[in-house]
């Protein structure tokens, strides 16, 4: 076996090699100077001395015979890896004239022929030419340059003097489409004029020489749409030719279900006629068939004629079926000796094909052919110039060696996407190139927009070695390639394309795609649209789709403060929120039930916080039924902290749920920067990013500079449950897989669980909206308990309650040894055994699922070398049944960043058997926004309450018995009381489980005054009760206190206090530094998110704007503070003494 695996390896690699040995390693633009022109139509072009001089040539100085062209002639790039394409521009054969004495004279010039973006082909067998619309650009672009040699010019074809058929008529082709309506914003498919309550539409050809009584083939090509949602009839196009009507084109019925059904039928036809006159004019009706909702729209028209051989105008392609596979004589009427035929079958070097006039009669002939040849007539030298498109740096893509993590990025937001590279580079160690798409066309496109261009690079790196793992696609994406709707919006183009399906009428079927960037083998790349297209992702792939530098800097911050932040650590990194849709039978509820059985599988270290709609009572408004305690626990788990939230159910590209969980206003709000969750969501669209005119859900807040998300795992079309969850299945399984002992980059996530989860276009439609080469914030290392009362965990005894309880553990790293040099502190949360709970039932039936959240203790305590001891007792209120219960442990250090979680499942049940009695009741003490607080004092409308509380067995935080949790009431014994329970705000003492403190936030309370009791017990169920008064008082200023600046005198910096009365409000704080005349030396803008009572985090050094020391002297400083909240104010000036 061993030896098998061996030979596949090398044949593997040798594959490669060869594959690889066929592309340049370098390019033609790494050296020279370079301009780019652009072509909108095939023929023959001129460029004059004229010309030159603008592109920044000097014709005077140059020798003309090495003047060169590069370009790769037109047509879309083909999908397919194995076919044939140029991997670097090509050298075109050109004609130059004057070029002989080494001179650019005045009247000198260049000839050359440049194909068209738009592709005419040639169907032999049925003797029929067809166009391909380039859907990526309209214009085609070549390459001038100068070079130290003489360049490729216009050869003269071999003469053929064989036995030929004489022909003197050609097949011409001319088409008509417009691309002005994408008719459901996906997919490739653009549509023309519209026909519903328009009259007949006509498109008039002119064709010279038109043979009078040929054959006369019109392609007609059309599409049929509705928003009848009971359907419509055969609705169809008339065709007249010349007004007589000649034939129809017929589509099939049709009816509007949004995601099911084809919303447009496109049906082609060609109809055989016969050519009448040289002005041809197709009229179109659209029958309805009664139906008032049924709408028509032109895709194109394509001509197939026969014409007398001539030269018409300045110049004519022409071809000629007949010349297939026999010798071939062309007869050319009305020629002169100004005539000149070049030889484009092959269109990058065209050849000068020799013949003889006799009178106004040109006749030359070729050998038989396998393909048909094309040719081009033109006299004399008025031609159009290519259109200036711009100087081009010298690159050099071809010798860029394969890195880890591939970036590419348009050069305006290349400063964000090389601060995330050397961010990358520097702190983890990857080797990264960041490029910029429009050097990827110009090396592997010829200059042109093509999403197949993108994909050829990242393969030309992959053959090259395989090192490469995650490509970054650093920009915006938008389904208009050419921006037709958005040409007048700079800020809404492409940026970095994304892959569009062929499909485009059936939603569910239609998608976008970065996934085709992975297809990488030499067999893919065609991307079939079934499962005939289940090619696996060789790399991992993710998108930033920020439209501007300040959209990409927000995003860049929040990656890197991911990493590096020690604000950013926390027991949040063991929680993964599932949140679950209502109705439909419970299919999401039972989705989300079963990812998180998957979760324990993985990796028992993570706690599931399950979020189930139906689990929560559903109130009417005049909005329709809302669920306002599931949006608020959506809003904790985003607001505390989750690694992962994980949405299954209906949703769109603003927001979740039929009930509005989650709206556009709560997404903007979110003030979550130091706990960023991955969102994984399974719903339709929520993550569309390729709609120039709406920013998604998912954009909002990947792009939220505050909040929101570091990334997310989201859908941009709309999908099916079965899809959902077996995409969301395989992402528990990769996401939480370790390789090596260690856990993986977002990008192995993305491609591992797209690789075992395909099902044809199916899983298409899930993107990674993020970083491919980052990692979530697993915890770093292990805790593990290791003795309970002094004894082994082997011997360990069942815990019970009003038990005293010993726990000593310690950090250990990934292999299991004692991290000696770890010191912070570790955090403690016990939970009680697993039970059953069952939702309300209020879209269906009733559903039953689990919960393991009730927390009977939590604690902190010191972690010194490694390692710490924790007690408690055990409560009262425990599930006296006997089963597993769950102790999740998190450490975090005193300083760096490496942090440490873990979790043991001891048996808990019954009681202790011996346990100290107390009958003492806690202690309060109780305050309103600081300590400093007198009761009756005022506040504001969102008051804070503060309180610490000991008892000597401990704080009961258990919820399972009745009636014992921690309870506030507002105003109790009044018809406005309210009630509020705060386990979840207790914050033990760190080593002692005997005391701690409590903090909450009351929003929104009434003016005048209000009594605040707080209730709590003690692991004895003994209770205490402690009340407050205190009058709120709305006011329309933020009422500043204690605001002084110490030390002041200041010799180095000096630190600014104060308190306020917007506690949980975000704030901006404006200090501004001046002297006695009033001139402003320092201004500091700070924002403060969330801000408690109190605040001294704003430091002046004693510095000026430009970092200077200020002299010794008296200044003046204003601090001026805003609510973004709310957009109250108020301003405070005092002195500032600088001494030296």
């Amino acid at each position: 076996m061993r030896k098998f695996f061996f030979l596949y390896l090398l044949i593997y690699a040798f594959t490669h090699l060869i594959v690889f040995s066929a592309y340049a390693q370098n390019t033609v633009l790494s050296q020279g100077n370079w301009y780019k022109v652009g072509v909108t139509k095939n023929g023959i072009h001129k460029i004059d001395g004229v010309f030159l001089r603008n592109a920044g040539f000097d014709p005077t100085s140059l020798n003309p015979k090495n003047l060169k062209i590069y370009g790769n002639g037109g047509g879309m790039l083909p999908q397919a890896n194995k076919a044939f394409r140029y991997d670097d521009l090509q050298e075109n054969a050109i004609f130059v004239s004057g070029e002989n004495d080494g001179k650019f004279d005045t009247g000198d010039y260049i000839l050359f022929y440049a194909d068209s973006p738009h592709k005419i082909k040639a169907d032999t067998a049925k003797k029929l030419l067809f166009h391909e619309q380039d859907v990526y650009s309209d214009t085609l672009f070549y390459f001038l340059t100068l070079a130290e040699n003489p360049g490729l010019r216009v050869q003269d074809a071999p003469v053929f003097s064989g036995n030929a058929s004489p022909v003197s008529v050609f097949e011409d082709y001319v088409f008509y489409e417009k691309e002005l309506t994408n008719l459901f914003a996906s997919g490739r498919l653009w549509l023309g004029e519209r026909f519903d309550q328009a009259a007949d539409q006509n498109f008039t050809f002119n064709l010279p020489g038109i043979i009078s009584g040929s054959d006369l083939k019109i392609t007609v090509s059309g599409a049929a749409t509705t928003t009848e949602s009971y359907g419509i009839p055969v609705t169809k196009f008339l065709v007249k030719q010349n007004g007589i009507f000649i034939d129809s084109l017929n589509f099939s019925s049709l009816f509007a279900d949004k995601y099911f059904a084809y919303r447009g039928d496109l049906k082609a036809k060609t109809i055989l006629s016969k050519a009448t006159s040289e002005n041809l004019q197709i009229g179109l009706a659209y029958n309805r068939n009664n139906s008032t909702l049924a709408t028509g729209f032109l895709d194109f028209l394509g001509i197939n004629a026969s014409r007398e051989l001539k030269l018409y105008g300045n110049q004519t392609n022409f071809r000629s079926f007949q010349s297939l596979k026999k010798p071939t004589g062309f007869n050319i009427g009305n020629a002169s000796n100004t005539l000149q035929i070049w030889n484009i079958s092959n269109p990058i070097r065209p050849r000068q094909q020799l013949f003889s006039l006799n009178g106004s009669n040109a006749t030359f002939a070729v050998p038989p052919s396998d393909t048909l040849q094309e040719f081009v007539l033109f006299s004399g030298n008025t031609f159009e110039a290519p259109i200036p498109s711009g100087i081009i740096p010298n690159q050099n893509l071809h010798a860029l060696p394969t890195p880890d993590l591939l970036i590419i990025s348009p050069e305006g937001l290349w400063a964000e996407a090389n601060r995330l590279a050397d961010f990358r580079r520097n702190y983890e160690g990857l080797s990264v190139a960041v490029v910029s798409v429009s050097q990827v066309y110009n090396e592997f496109s010829s200059g042109k927009p093509d999403v197949s261009a993108v994909r050829d690079f990242v393969r030309f790196l992959y053959l090259k070695s395989n090192k490469l793992k995650y490509l970054l696609l650093f920009g915006d994406a938008t389904y208009d390639y050419k921006s037709r709707y958005t040409q007048n919006f700079s800020d809404r183009k492409n940026v970095v394309p994304v892959y569009e399906s062929r499909e485009s009428l059936l939603l569910v079927a239609t998608y976008s795609s970065d996934d085709y960037f992975a297809m990488l083998d030499e067999n893919e790349g065609d991307w079939r649209e079934d499962y005939r297209g289940d090619a696996a992702l060789k790399i991992g792939i993710g998108r930033l789709p920020v439209q501007n530098l300040s959209e990409a800097r927000d995003v860049v911050n929040k990656l890197i403060g991911y990493v590096q932040k020690p604000q950013a650590l926390g027991k949040w990194r063991q929680q993964v929120s599932f949140v679950a849709d209502d109705g439909d039978n419970n299919i999401h509820q039972g989705d989300a039930e079963r990812l998180t059985e998957q979760l324990k599988r993985e990796d028992l270290q993570f706690n599931s916080k399950k979020i189930f709609l139906d689990a929560f009572p559903q109130i009417s408004t005049g909005n329709g039924e809302q669920v306002p305690d599931a949006k608020e626990a959506l809003n904790d788990a985003v607001n505390k902290g989750s690694l992962l939230i994980n949405f299954t159910g209906h949703g769109s590209e603003i927001g979740w749920t039929q009930e509005q969980i989650l709206t556009l206003s709560q997404m903007q709000g979110w003030r979550n920067e130091n706990n960023l969750p991955l969102f994984v969501t399974a719903t339709c669209e929520y993550g569309r990013y390729d709609d120039p005119f709406r920013v998604s859900g998912a954009e909002l807040i990947l792009k939220n500079p505050k909040g929101g998300a570091i990334g997310l795992l989201t859908t941009t079309r709309p999908v099916s449950s079965s899809t959902n969850f077996v995409i969301n299945n395989a992402f528990y399984k990769a996401a939480f897989e370790k390789i090596n002992g260690n856990y993986p980059r977002l990008g192995d996530v993305i491609r591992n669980t797209k690789n075992e989860s395909l099902s044809g276009v199916g899983n298409r439609n899930f993107a990674l909206l993020g970083d491919p080469s980052m990692k979530l914030a697993y915890p770093k290392e292990n805790i593990a308990i290791i003795k309970i009362n002094g004894k082994n965990l082997s011997v360990a005894d069942t815990l019970g309650a009003l038990e005293k309880i010993v726990l000593e553990g310690e950090v250990q790293s990934q292999t299991g040894t004692k991290v000696a040099d770890f010191n912070g502190t570790v955090f403690l949360t016990f939970l009680d055994k697993e039970v059953p709970a069952t939702t309300l039932g209020q879209e269906g039936s009733k559903m039953t699922y689990s919960l393991q959240n009730r927390i009977v203790f939590e604690g902190k305590s010191e972690v010194k070398n490694g390692v710490f001891t924790t007690e408690f007792v055990l409560p009262k209120d425990i599930d006296y049944r006997f089963g597993k219960g769950k102790i999740s442990l998190y450490a975090q250090p005193v300083s760096g960043l490496t942090d440490a979680g873990g979790y043991w499942q001891p048996i808990v049940g019954g009681s202790a058997k011996n346990f100290v009695t107390d009958n003492t009741p806690p202690q309060i003490k109780l305050f309103i926004d600081n300590k400093d607080f007198v009761s009756g004092g005022k506040t504001s409308e969102n008051p804070l309450l503060l309180a610490e509380l000991t008892d000597e067995s401990g704080i009961n935080l258990s919820k399972i018995g009745i009636g014992h949790e921690i309870s506030a009431i507002v105003d109790a014994e009044t018809t406005s009381a309210k009630t509020f329970i705060l386990n979840d705000y207790f914050t033990p003492e760190t080593g002692n489980f005997r005391a701690g403190s409590l903090a909450y936030i009351f929003k929104n309370l009434s003016d005048g005054k209000h009594t605040l009791t707080l209730k709590v017990w003690d692991t004895y169920n003994n209770s205490a009760s402690a009340s407050v008064d205190f009058v709120v008082v709305k006011s329309q200023n933020i009422q500043l206190s204690q605001v002084f600046a110490y030390p002041n005198p200041l010799t180095d910096a000096t630190t600014f206090r104060f308190t306020h009365d917007r506690t949980g409000e975000d704030l901006e704080v404006n200090l501004e530094i001046s002297d006695t005349q009033g001139k402003r030396l320092f201004a500091q803008k700070t924002e403060i998110l969330g801000s408690d009572a109190d605040y001294d985090g704003l430091v002046w050094k004693g510095e000026n704007n430009s970092g200077e020391k200020l002299s010794a002297g008296l200044y003046i400083y204003r601090l001026h503070v805003r609510s973004l909240t709310t957009g109250i104010d108020a301003q405070h000036h005092g002195r500032l003494i600088v001494v030296k």
